[in-house]
C-alpha cells in the first residue's frame, strides 16, 4: 500500500511540474492566434 502512495504522489508531481510547463506555453499559442503574429 506504501508503494501505491509512493507512484501516486510521484506522479501528481510530475503532472504538476509539466502542467506549469504547458499551461503557460498554450495559453500563449492561443493568444498569439489572435494576432497578426501567429504563422501556423
Amino acid at each position: 500500500m506504501a508503494s501505491l502512495k509512493k507512484g501516486l504522489m510521484a506522479g501528481l508531481k510530475t503532472t504538476w511540474t509539466l502542467s506549469k510547463i504547458i499551461f503557460p506555453i498554450t495559453l500563449l499559442l492561443t493568444v498569439l492566434q489572435h494576432t497578426p503574429f501567429y504563422l501556423g
